[in-house]
């Protein structure tokens, strides 16, 4: 009687932890399913982020690849613009080299200009000493011819009022200026124009010209 008391206590001992431990592992395995399910959750999160996360990946590999594309094209542009500008700098330098050739030949020309400006100036002078020299000639010739004037009219026929010497039909023409009716021999009136640089008519001052001067015989 004792050992089947002791048996049943013994029995309904181990009933106990069985169900104990029954329960024990129920909640363990509710726990474990519930982490599981927790574990789910996160790598489906975990999965969405790598597929965004692939997604953004994949359009920057889209952008970078354009980038470089880009950067290629830049490169052949720069490639030309560098090309470009070595053109650039070569015409430049030729355009300095041509400047100082310029500027050198420059100062030659305005030193050949001084030169002729000087060698102008001279000969101005000296065609004012002329004039002067002649314009005083012509004044004495002419008070000379104007005291002699009325001595000379009946003479002036066959002889020059000026070198009083008698014409002739070489060079010595018996002329006339039109202008004013002086009559003068031809070798003197044109020594008259080549001496002044307008050539006047030694009586009354009338000034003329080749074309204004005939022959009369």
């Amino acid at each position: 009687m004792v050992l089947s008391n002791l048996y049943k206590e013994a029995k309904e001992k181990l009933i106990d932890e069985i169900e104990n431990l029954q329960t024990q592992h129920e909640e363990e395995e509710s726990l474990i399913r519930v982490t599981i399910q927790n574990k789910d959750f996160e790598t489906n999160a975990i999965q969405m982020e790598v597929n965004e996360s692939e997604s953004k990946m994949s359009v920057l590999k889209d952008e970078i690849k354009k980038i470089i594309e880009k950067k290629e094209n830049y490169s052949d542009e720069i490639r030309a613009l560098e090309e470009k500008i070595d053109g650039l700098n070569t015409q430049m330098t030729e355009k300095h080299f041509e400047i100082h050739g310029m500027s050198k030949s420059n100062d030659m020309k305005l030193q050949k200009m001084e030169k002729l400006e000087n060698e102008k100036n001279k000969l101005r002078d000296e065609l004012d000493k002329m004039v002067a020299e002649n314009v005083e000639r012509v004044s004495s010739l002419s008070l000379k011819t104007e005291n002699i004037r009325d001595n000379q009219s009946d003479s002036s026929e066959n002889s020059c009022a000026i070198c009083f010497e008698a014409y002739n039909k070489e060079d010595h023409y018996h002329s006339c200026i039109t202008l004013c009716g002086h009559r003068f021999g031809l070798s003197c009136l044109e020594k008259l124009q080549a001496q002044q640089a307008q050539a006047c008519c030694p009586i009354c001052n009338k000034n003329f010209q080749a074309c204004n001067v005939i022959k009369l015989f």
